[in-house]
């Protein structure tokens, strides 16, 4: 994510306008920032993603200005057939990594048709998921562990 703010920022200032028109802030609990810049007057539009606790928090208090809110979405993947399996593992893998695994844009439950799960391709996926534990779910689907409570 930080990469496409940076770029987003550079082509801002390559057309004259403030950079800052997107900016990526980094909330921790030692250093809370995003209700400074949520209440700021300037502030028109707030685009949050994270947490269900605090995108409830803003739908809440939030008036007065343009919000969008995305919280806890679990995105499946569904292998029902694959002309190259290492080529579609390796698609998977890269979406999995895409802004840093991040919940609304990364798939977090992985189904693989059995007859495409060969032996070696479950090593190439163990090795290729950020979740590298594979089991077996009913119907003899595959799955990365991380889903297993779904």
């Amino acid at each position: 994510m930080a990469i496409v703010v940076r770029e987003c920022r550079r082509v801002l200032a390559d057309h004259g306008f403030d950079p800052n028109l997107v900016t990526l802030a980094v909330d921790t609990l030692e250093a809370p920032v995003a209700q400074h810049l949520v209440d700021h007057p300037a502030v028109q539009i707030v685009d949050f993603t994270g947490s269900p606790r605090y995108g409830g928090h803003l739908e809440r208090t939030v008036t007065g200005k343009l919000l969008f809110t995305e919280t806890a979405g679990v995105n499946t993947v569904v292998v029902e057939s694959a002309g190259d399996m290492d080529a579609a593992a390796r698609a998977i893998a890269r979406a999995s990594c895409l802004f840093s695994a991040q919940m609304c844009t990364s798939p977090q439950v992985i189904y693989v048709r059995p007859d495409l799960a060969a032996p070696s391709g479950r090593r190439w996926w163990s090795r290729s998921t950020p979740s590298p534990a594979i089991r077996r779910w009913p119907q003899g689907s595959w799955v990365p562990s991380r889903a297993r409570s779904a």
